[in-house]
């Protein structure tokens, strides 16, 4: 994605590919949005984009948060855990996700349909309510990405994929149906980039921060009632396991404010003294 009247040298940003996939589409706004020139580097999974954004091959990595439908990743909040002492949010980008189907030719040639586990959710009642007024001759299959299901399509005509409607042109596929999802549907993306400096940004309206707590009774309602007293909104609590034993867990915790504003950092200093550890992922 290329702005004519810029005239630094394009930045790198890694993002799941193939060439179509929604986290492409989150990446053409964020740049429009920054008025960046950007290269994509396209990879097959989440963890690979935050390598190469630790290894300093990318300048940024955008990769999914949540959906409205399907919540969370979690690979991408275990990636977060993992890369914390390197990796850094940057910023959000909430995006409209509109499911269409495509294929080669007619749904008369299709027999097998195929997506993201994640697309496949969200359009399952259309998906079910299709196959039952067509004997029931559709096969659902999931692949690793929208844009790779519309890769397939494009090479076997009695495949169709669920993608983005922009994915349509760029695999020259027929456009079968609109707005299949069964709900509207959202999914948040985060950007992520190399932290160069111990401190944090200070300016932005939300802050996500990583902790893990001692096994005692409250534990928990002693950190969220931090937050109470000082009148601070969470916007997002996940508990996820630590991979160290069986019933142990980090927590990834999203609020409302900034590192500048006094409530905020009386509140992180408070839970400092409560938790095994704690980690600020950015303030956006």
């Amino acid at each position: 994605m290329k702005f004519k009247n810029m005239k630094f040298k394009p930045v790198n940003v890694a993002v799941l590919g193939p060439e179509g996939t929604f986290s492409e589409i989150a990446s053409k706004k964020f740049l429009a949005d920054e008025c960046i020139n950007g290269n994509f580097v396209y990879c097959n999974e989440v963890d690979e984009i935050f390598e190469l954004v630790e290894n300093q091959n990318v300048s940024f990595g955008v990769v999914p948060l949540e959906n409205s439908i399907e919540g969370s990743i979690n690979l991408t909040i275990d990636c977060l855990r993992e890369y914390y002492k390197i990796v850094e949010i940057y910023k959000d980008i909430i995006l409209d996700v509109r499911l269409c189907l495509l294929a080669k030719k007619d749904l008369e040639y299709v027999s097998v349909i195929c997506s993201h586990p994640h697309a496949i959710a969200q359009c399952r009642k259309f998906l079910k309510k299709l196959n039952r007024n067509n004997d029931n001759r559709f096969k659902i299959s999931t692949v690793k990405s929208t844009a790779l299901a519309c890769k397939i399509a494009k090479d076997d005509e009695t495949v169709a994929a669920a993608a983005a409607e922009e994915a349509s042109e760029i695999y020259r596929l027929n456009l079968l149906f609109k707005g299949i999802n069964d709900y509207k549907s959202q999914t948040r993306f985060i950007v992520i980039k190399r932290k160069f400096t111990d401190a944090n940004k200070i300016s932005g309206k939300k802050i996500s921060l990583i902790f893990e707590l001692e096994n005692k009774p409250g534990a928990l309602y002693e950190i969220l009632r931090e937050f109470s007293e000082k009148d601070i909104n969470l916007t997002k609590i996940e508990s996820r396991p630590s991979k160290r034993r069986l019933g142990e867990y980090f927590f990834f915790l999203e609020f409302e404010g900034n590192l500048g504003n006094e409530n905020t950092g009386e509140v992180i200093k408070n839970i400092k003294g409560k938790v095994k550890f704690i980690e600020i992922l950015g303030n956006y």
